[in-house]
């Protein structure tokens, strides 16, 4: 049991007189007239503390806002529009260069003398071959290394390649060009060959003239 601290002593005894405790009661004994001026004396008491007013608690005060000042913007210039371009004609094209006609080469005698119908100083000039492309004609040479039928074959064979290499209007301005062409081709073949490499050299060449069609 927990120890009384006096609280049941302002409450009347339910038993009152009956009560059989006797000084042991923890409950309030006093005569009715005692209590009811207890009571008004406790009443009063309350009355008192709730007239008492309030202390109210200070209120902060709220300083107003600093206004921030906010610096002069410049005023926006407007940008004027641009001017408007004149529009203007496409102009021509300019005309086109007039080929300039490329003269023919001169024919070069050096390579003549290998030949029986191109060489002019010979006993088988064929005065055809100025005007027209000819195939040339090998002079035969004793002591030759390859057979003349072979390297004849040969000037022949580059002849052709030359012409089909060759335009209308350059064998036109200068027919003797392939003829020429093949006399010079086949006299390097044969000159930096022997009996033995003569046939592989041409055929390289020959390979040469092929891939520039």
């Amino acid at each position: 049991m927990f120890p009384s601290v006096g609280l049941f002593a302002k409450i009347e005894c339910p038993f009152r007189d009956k009560c059989g405790r006797g000084s042991l009661c923890l409950f309030d004994h006093r005569p009715p007239a005692a209590n009811a001026n207890a009571k008004r004396t406790a009443a009063v008491s309350v009355r008192q503390v709730a007239a008492v007013p309030a202390v109210r608690k200070p209120t902060a005060v709220t300083q107003p806002a600093q206004m921030v000042s906010t610096p002069p913007t410049a005023p926006i210039r407007s940008t004027p529009p641009p001017a408007p371009v004149p529009s203007m004609a496409p102009s021509p094209p300019p005309p086109a260069p007039t080929p300039t006609p490329t003269p023919a080469p001169a024919p070069s005698a050096d390579w003549r003398h290998l030949t029986i119908n191109y060489d002019a100083s010979g006993p088988g000039y064929d005065a055809r071959t100025e005007q027209q492309a000819v195939v040339p004609q090998l002079k035969a040479a004793v002591g030759e290394r390859v057979g003349y039928a072979r390297r004849q074959r040969s000037v022949e064979m580059l002849f052709e390649h030359y012409m089909q290499l060759m335009d209308a209007a350059t064998v036109a301005a200068a027919p003797w060009v392939a003829a020429e062409q093949a006399i010079l081709d086949e006299a390097a073949v044969y000159n930096g060959s022997g009996a033995g490499t003569y046939h592989s050299k041409l055929l390289a060449r020959m390979r040469e003239l092929k891939k520039q069609q």
